[in-house]
This record gives structure tokens, sequence and C-alpha cells, in this order.
């Protein structure tokens, strides 16, 4: 529930851990409100069924990996003023970092739009900087999500080559 802030809600599935008839269960359950109410306490609501329980526990959100576009705005050309643009998308639990990087150094000056989302809460970024491509120039872009850390490399045709790199 690290995203959530208190007081906030959000409707999504939870799997919940809990005890049933003296069995220790677990349960997913789709179609939920979850209201954090700043201590461990967390209602959930359930309006299908128009139900409501208190627990304490732990809620976690399905996790989405990310997908990435990287592009430049105009055909690569050596020498040619560009912008090195990374579109990061569809992805979940929203706490991500996009490194624009040239020869595995973190571009300056890049500008980053806000966080959106979509009804479904996957969120979406885009980062983009200013570039000058010449030959022998290596240009990525390095997302980390989670635990996952990947580099994509952008080649003069515009179009990006996925390389992985282990997480540290």
């Amino acid at each position: 529930m690290a995203e959530q802030a208190v007081g906030s809600q959000a409707k999504r599935s939870v799997l919940l851990h809990g005890v049933e008839d003296a069995q220790d269960v677990q349960k997913e359950v789709d179609d939920v409100q979850v209201e954090v109410d700043g201590g461990q306490d967390v209602l959930l609501w359930r309006q299908l069924l128009h139900q409501q329980a208190v627990f304490v526990c732990s809620v976690e959100s399905k996790y989405s990996p990310p997908k990435v576009q990287l592009y430049s705005r105009d055909p690569g050309e050596n020498g040619k003023d560009n912008t090195l643009i990374c579109h990061v998308s569809d992805f979940h639990p929203p706490d991500i970092t996009i490194q624009l990087m040239k020869d595995g150094v973190e571009l300056p000056n890049a500008k980053l739009t806000d966080l959106s989302f979509k009804q479904n809460w996957q969120f979406h970024l885009t980062k983009s900087v200013p570039f000058l491509p010449n030959d022998g120039q290596m240009y990525s872009c390095k997302v980390t999500h989670g635990s996952n850390v990947k580099d994509y490399a952008w080649g003069e045709s515009g179009s990006a080559d996925q390389h992985v790199i282990q997480p540290e």
C-alpha cells in the first residue's frame, strides 16, 4: 500500500490472507474499494455484494511491467539536432525511474511529463531530451521499476532494441 496516501481510495483486486472456518485461506477479491485510514486498518468495500469488513492486513496491488517505446522526434541523422523520447506506459505500481543515457551517462536537462493513469490504475510517463546523434555514440533509456532494470537502446533508424541489465 505504499502508493496509497492516508484517506485515499482506489478500486482494485486485492489478495486477502486470513482464517475462515479455522483454516488458513487466501482469497483474491475483485471490484473492491480500498481505503487506508492512516493506521493498519484497511476498510474494504465490495460494491457488488454490498458487504463491508475491516481487516488488519497488507493489501498488495498487482504488478504490471512497463511497456517502453524509445524513439527520436525526427529520423536519426548524424550531426543533426533531434529529440530523444522515452515513453513508458501500462505499469503499476507507479514507482518508476526513467533515465535517458548517452554512452552509459545520464543526459542532463531531460524533461519529464506528469505521472498520469488510466481508469484501471495503469500509469504512463514520457521523458525527453534534446540530443545530437553521432557515429559511435550509444543512446538509451534505462527504466527501473521495482527490482527490474532494463535498458533500451536507440538506433539511428529511430527504433529501439532492448538489452536487459540484471538488477543490482
